[in-house]
């Protein structure tokens, strides 16, 4: 602050006040219509929400930077500003105005935290949104994660900083409470996170909230000693005003023998939920997602994160997506009336909370309809176990949804402070009051004429002001006709001002009116929002059910649309594969210009395939596509292939692609040295590796080395399941070496001096890498070609031939091609005539003397002469 505090206003004093005690939120400060910022917060709001920054005293030495925003549209704001990590303390006057004496009272009272956000209007539907805390004990890594509006709670404990990371990036939390984490730590994790709010805390730190009683006590009955980090969530859930919490849970914790481990790389990777462009679109969720509601496009994003390993749950779900097939008329009745629910797992949070307004209330009363009508649609008995279930504890809401009928209009306002919220008959009081207030004009205009003719003052008016409210208006030239019980409040040059008796009670009924019907709306309102409070265990109950549900037709609709089988899985290491398809790629590309491939690897004899071929035949297309077969088959989904086998997989862990990490000074060659290196050691003989060009980002011979090395170590130490893409032929010939590891090539074909990529996985290797011929494709000039390709032929005459170093340096230093000008170059084509010769003594090598006739040596005599 560049000012002192004894030179501020009364009113900034109190702003100052109100700001030491919400240092790390913006504070909102309610100054009549607008929410105003001072100083640091009034700089960084303007930025983020692209607002002018002006100043409080401009023409003075100690102006105050100020922006606002009207109070009536403050939500959309807030949403920005919490969309870019910000926490919000909302400041309100306290109090009336009219009676404050000096300045106004204002308090805090909210805190707009991103983690405990629950607008739902500026919330992504098909996200969760956690609120997440992490900590570090005795070298363990400890996570608890809450969803307020869901009430989902999570938690789990990991030996490595690895470990940990993965599971925050399928949490994508919005707001992380680190305890004892080294700062180095906080940084690698943000990231990740770069619009996550952080509030970082000592080893040291103790929370206050109370343990022995209600939610947390449960908790601690729960799951023990792994509490302490829920309980610093709850007390930071507290101190920002959240304290309804009895929806939370049950606690759920993540472990390795549940979910098949995918790292944080391989969900980037594989684009499960983001395209290596950044796009939400061409994802797997993209694909797979045809839920019908808000939760069940939630619950399938949670299923693509966490694929099972517990076989039995699979068929579970996969027997449940096949009957959703079989019986399509149920299935598209269901779609029908499920897209007409609400968020009504997220509305049921709000509910909880204590935070619904009536437009929540009225979507919930719509959605239960639907639910109703759900109910007598799957009355019907399905015969898979997890739809039995699912239909089976489907609440029932015949008693509440007449009771929401009766009460609310068909579209109520967001706040019950405008009015406008219940139904006619639905109180007799709020009625009464209605009438008075809309009758009101009607009302006076019948007393006006009234008095009229009672008097005989044709111009006689009834008007109003605020100092004396409604009042009778007559001329001077009236006066004589004034009856005696009109009392006089006002005289005026050409007129005098009355009050009746009755015109008085009729004032105060009018004007009491507003104020009594907005005070009797918000205590009907509450009332009916804690009636309905208690129906938030069956409420979330039918979400949840439903949302399962949901995601199961969702699965069932891909399969029928996009022709895909129910894979079967086992407890071997077989992975069977015919007529397999990239589920996104065919989605996006046209249908005759996708190729199906088939895949068997058996853990043992093709445990490893080494594709070899060039750039753009589509191996890492290849890979991945494997990989989300596998993902989408331990999901519970069906997959896009003919046939499929496919033994349970504990991890997927790939390296596609090149990137650095500039911001952890770390190399593009460094960074996949870690990768693999996190690879190598994290895989078991159940994982998939997916490996493309290991080592390409140093020398030729030290990648080449590196490469055969972990190819190796993978086959024959960690026996994983791999597909090892590269451009090293050389490593071909451990197929020869190395049991289980085979030879594939992506084929491709010449025509014409052209190449063209036929897209198909076969057996066997490749001998050329093709690189000049997709440079052609890219656009590179001809000229750099022709010198490239003369560069070329020397290289593999140098490999070919044991010259001495000079020699090599000689001959690539002078390769050109003939009619290629090379500026700087000297005159001449030494190199040239260098290759021609060694290429003449490379053939002479190859011949066998013993085997030669004289007739064919003096044959071969002949022709060497005539090319010379």
């Amino acid at each position: 602050m560049a000012i002192g505090i004894e030179s501020l206003t009364p009113m900034m004093k109190q702003y100052w006040e109100i700001k030491q005690a919400n240092q790390d939120a913006l504070l909102f400060f309610r100054l009549g219509d607008f929410y105003e910022m001072f100083f640091e917060d009034a700089v960084v709001a303007s930025k983020i929400l692209n607002i002018a920054l002006t100043s409080r005293n401009k023409n003075s030495e100690e102006s105050v930077p100020l922006c606002g925003v009207p109070f009536h549209s403050a939500n959309n704001y807030i949403a920005k500003l919490v969309k870019h990590g910000c926490r919000v303390a909302i400041c309100e006057q306290v109090e009336d105005p009219k009676l404050a004496k000096g300045i106004v009272k204002r308090e805090v009272v909210r805190v707009v935290s991103p983690g405990l956000f629950d607008d739902l209007e500026n919330l992504k539907t098909q996200e969760p949104n956690y609120l997440v805390a992490i900590g570090k004990k005795d070298n363990t890594y400890a996570l608890a994660a809450v969803d307020i509006l869901s009430g989902e709670l999570i938690f789990g404990n990991f030996e490595s900083h690895d470990d940990l990371t993965t599971e925050l990036v399928k949490l994508a939390p919005r707001e992380l409470i680190t305890v004892g984490l080294e700062e180095k730590e906080q940084r690698s994790i943000l990231l990740f996170f770069p619009t996550c709010r952080l509030e970082a805390r000592s080893s040291g730190y103790e929370a206050n909230f109370d343990l022995s009683i209600g939610l947390a006590y449960e908790l601690l009955q729960q799951i023990g000693d792994e509490a302490w980090l829920f309980k610093i969530l709850l007390e930071y859930a507290s101190q920002v005003g959240v304290d309804e919490l009895q929806h939370l849970g049950p606690a759920h914790r993540l472990t390795s023998h549940e979910f098949m481990a995918i790292d944080e790389r391989t969900v980037q990777h594989l684009e499960l939920l983001q395209s290596q462009t950044g796009k939400e679109t061409s994802t797997l969720f993209w694909v797979l997602n045809l839920t019908a509601t808000p939760m069940g496009a939630r619950l399938l994003r949670k299923w693509i994160l966490f694929p099972l390993l517990d076989l039995k749950s699979i068929e579970l779900r996969q027997q449940g997506i096949a009957e959703c097939l079989e019986d399509w008329e149920q299935t598209q009745n269901f779609i029908a009336t499920a897209s007409l629910l609400g968020d009504l797992e997220r509305i049921t949070g709000r509910i909880a909370l204590g935070n619904a307004h009536p437009r929540d209330l009225a979507q919930l009363r719509d959605s239960l309809h639907q639910v109703e009508a759900l109910r007598v649609q799957l009355d019907k008995p399905y015969k898979s176990e997890l739809l039995q279930k699912i239909t089976a504890q489907l609440p029932q809401f015949s008693a509440l949804l007449p009771k929401l009928e009766q009460a609310l209009v068909d579209s109520p306002p967001i706040s019950f402070k405008t009015g406008g919220v219940f139904q006619k008959n639905y109180s007799a009081k709020l009625d009464e009051l209605h009438a008075l207030s809309s009758d009101s004009k009607q009302i006076l205009a019948h007393i006006e004429q009234q008095e009229r003719q009672r008097t005989g003052i044709n111009t006689l008016k009834i008007k109003y002001n605020q100092v004396f409210g409604y009042y009778l208006e007559v001329t001077h030239t009236h006066q004589h006709k004034v009856p005696a019980d009109y009392i006089r409040k006002q005289t005026l040059a050409n007129a005098e001002r009355y009050i009746t008796e009755e015109l008085k009670t009729l004032e105060d009924k009018i004007l009491g009116a507003e104020e009594k019907m907005q005070r009797l709306e918000e205590a009907l309102f509450i009332a009916l929002r804690e009636e309905v409070r208690q129906y938030v265990p069956s409420f979330k109950l039918a979400a949840q059910s439903l949302a399962h549900l949901d995601v199961m037709v969702s699965l069932a609709r891909a399969a029928k649309l996009y022709h895909y089988v129910c894979p079967q899985l086992t407890h071997d290491l077989s992975i069977i594969l015919k007529d397999s398809r990239h589920p996104v790629l065919e989605r996006v590309l046209p249908a005759e210009k996708f190729i199906p491939n088939d895949f068997e690897l058996n853990g043992e004899s093709e445990r490893m395939f080494l594709i070899t071929g060039p750039n753009m035949a589509g191996k890492s297309t290849l890979m991945r596509q494997l990989a989300l077969c596998v993902l989408m088959a331990q999901m519970g989904s069906f997959i896009p292939a003919t046939y499929a086998k496919i033994g349970i997989t504990d991890r997927i862990m790939s390296r596609l692609g090149a990137s650095d990490d500039l911001a952890g000074g770390m190399s593009t060659f460094m960074v996949e040295m870690v990768e693999t290196a996190h690879i190598l050691k994290q895989t078991s003989k159940q994982s998939l590796v997916l490996l493309d060009e290991i080592g390409r980002g140093t020398s030729t011979y030290d990648g080449l080395a590196i490469a055969w090395a972990v190819a190796e170590y993978l086959a024959t130490q960690t026996q994983c399941r791999t597909l090892f893409a590269t451009h090293y032929h050389e490593l071909t010939e451990l197929e020869s070496l190395v049991v289980g590891i085979v030879n594939y090539q992506v084929a491709v074909k010449e025509w014409n001096g052209e190449i063209l990529f036929l897209r198909k996985l076969l057996r066997g290797s490749c001998s050329r890498s093709y690189g000049l011929e997709v440079a052609r494709l890219a656009g590179i000039p001809e000229a750099v070609l022709l010198k490239a390709r003369a560069k070329l032929q020397a290289l593999e005459i140098i490999r070919e031939q044991e010259l001495p170093p000079k020699s090599q340096f000689e001959l690539f230093n002078n390769s050109r091609h003939p009619g290629l000008a090379c500026p700087g170059h000297r005159s001449g084509d030494p190199g040239s005539t260098m290759a021609t010769n060694l290429q003449f003594i490379a053939e002479i090598k190859k011949l066998d003397l013993n085997e030669l006739t004289p007739m064919q040596a003096l044959t071969y005599l002949y022709e060497l002469k005539n090319k010379l």
